[in-house]
């Protein structure tokens, strides 16, 4: 798999280029377990994709509970 990559803004490793969004973290915390290591990050940067800048225009679904939605559309309980 030949992956394309952009410098990352906050963290040192790359993003993925055309991706629908980034989010960048920072190690918190490893809690190794019998058969997983849990991973605890910290969110510091997070970004949605550009296509001007060779990345991807579409938005990606959520699904929340039994429903589909984009970003952008409004969430209430």
């Amino acid at each position: 798999m030949d992956l394309k990559t952009l410098a990352s803004k906050k963290v040192r490793p790359p993003r993925i280029k055309g991706a629908v969004g980034w989010v960048e973290a920072v190690l918190v915390e490893e809690i190794p377990r019998k058969d997983y290591v849990l991973v605890i990050g910290k969110a510091v940067y997070a970004e949605k994709g550009d296509p001007e800048n060779g990345t991807t225009d579409h938005l990606p679904l959520v699904l929340l509970g039994d429903r589909y939605l984009i970003p952008a559309d409004e969430v209430r309980g």
